[in-house]
Formats: structure tokens, C-alpha cells, sequence
């Protein structure tokens, strides 16, 4: 009987997420029990359903992938952890903070399941260098083809299999690139939020500040007409 890996994945791009999913079930090896947004939903399913491997995305929010693997070896040290990303300046910090391997997005799916599964034969991939199972991933694109037009010629079906495989793959670099510029746009609107805090905390003191001198300018204005009236 073929041994199981038991596998969370966690990333905040729900394209990502499924896209990752897609790849890994065509392995009969990988048995995907769990999927997580942030890093403390990752540490939850850790601890509620344990898993062999976590393959995380480096950069989420609320807690990123690098905290959780310092976390979940903390605690649960015989757990694998992948930690992925667009950005391959992450690798080193990626696995000073304990994570057992560094992919960037992208790569070979070969390379993705061997990271997981150890170095076995991969079955459902195309050795002339697929990045993934493009009908698989394919069911997570809406509106695109799921049949590969067939006829007699074996090089048109190799040909438009090739050329599906390339729409899939820019497909999916596009949606990768559009998370990087939603992630730094939040990043930026958080920064312009905790700006207008700061400015209406420091308007609220000097409006405290200005009532508080009007409130001692009168008092004193009452006690000099006090005095004046006594001595006249």
C-alpha cells in the first residue's frame, strides 16, 4: 500500500491556494487534509488535524508563513514545512526560520511534489517540462476550454496541447502578479490608516489642550476681578 502524506496548505490568494491544490491531486501519494488563509488558521489545522507536511506562502496576513514555521517547529517539530513565494530574496530568511524548503512559485510541478513526497516517480507529469496538470487546473479557472481538440495528426494534438498548457501558465503568472500588487496596495492603505490616527489623536490633544488653557485663562480672569472688587 502506497504511503499517504498527510498535507495543509495555507496561502492568503484563494487562486493560489486552489491552484496549488489542483497540482497537488494528481499525486495519489498526496492527501491535501486541510487549507488555511493565514498562518494562525495553519496553526490551528495543525494542531487539530496533524499533518507530515505545511506548505505555507511566505507573505499573509494577520501572521505570515515565516512566524507560523517558527511556531509549528516550536511545537511540533517532526512537521515538514515548505514555505513558498513569489520572491526568491525570501529563501534565506525562509529557512533561518526553520522552514524545511524554499520554492518559488512557479516551478516545476515535479519539483513542487518532490519537495513534499521525497524524490519517488511522479505520475501525471509531462517530462518536457509541464509546470502542472492543466486539466486539473483548468476546473479552477472559470471559462476556460476543458477538452484538448482532437484529430488524426499527432503533432496538431501535441501542438495544442502545448499551447493550452502555455495559456494556463500565463493564466496563472497573471494571477500571481495581481495578488503582489493587491497585497501592497493593503499594505499601503494600512499605513495611511494608522497615518489619519495618529493626526486625529494629535488633533484631540490640541483641542484638549486648547479647552484646558481657555478653562485656566477664565479662572484666572475671575479670581483678578475677585481681587479687584475686594480692594476697591
Amino acid at each position: 500500500m502506497e504511503r499517504m502524506i498527510r498535507l495543509i496548505v495555507a496561502d492568503d490568494s484563494p487562486h493560489a491556494r486552489h491552484g496549488l491544490c489542483a497540482i497537488l491531486a494528481t499525486h495519489p501519494g498526496v492527501e491535501i487534509v486541510g487549507e488555511a488563509s493565514e498562518g494562525l488558521e495553519a496553526l490551528a489545522l495543525v494542531e487539530a488535524k496533524p499533518p507530515q507536511v505545511a506548505l505555507m506562502d511566505v507573505r499573509m496576513p494577520v501572521m505570515d508563513g515565516m512566524q507560523a514555521t517558527r511556531l509549528i517547529k516550536d511545537r511540533w517539530p517532526q512537521v515538514r514545512v515548505i514555505l513558498i513565494s513569489m520572491y526568491g530574496d525570501y529563501r534565506r530568511a525562509a529557512l533561518e526560520s526553520g522552514a524545511d524548503a524554499f520554492l518559488v512559485k512557479g516551478c516545476p510541478a515535479e519539483e513542487l511534489v518532490t519537495a513534499i513526497v521525497g524524490p519517488e516517480p511522479i505520475q501525471n507529469i509531462d517530462p518536457a517540462g509541464q509546470s502542472f496538470s492543466p486539466d486539473l487546473v483548468l476546473e479552477a479557472i472559470p471559462g476556460k476550454p476543458k477538452e484538448i481538440p482532437m484529430n488524426d495528426n499527432p503533432w496538431h494534438v501535441e501542438n495544442m496541447a502545448r499551447a493550452q498548457r502555455e495559456r494556463v501558465q500565463e493564466e496563472m503568472r497573471q494571477i500571481h502578479l495581481e495578488d503582489a500588487v493587491l497585497k501592497r496596495h493593503a499594505e499601503r492603505r494600512g499605513l495611511l490608516v494608522q497615518v489619519w490616527l495618529l493626526v486625529q489623536r494629535w488633533l484631540e490633544a490640541r483641542r484638549q489642550h486648547t479647552v484646558q488653557a481657555k478653562g485656566v485663562k477664565q479662572q484666572t480672569l475671575q479670581a483678578a476681578g475677585t481681587k479687584h472688587h475686594v480692594v476697591v
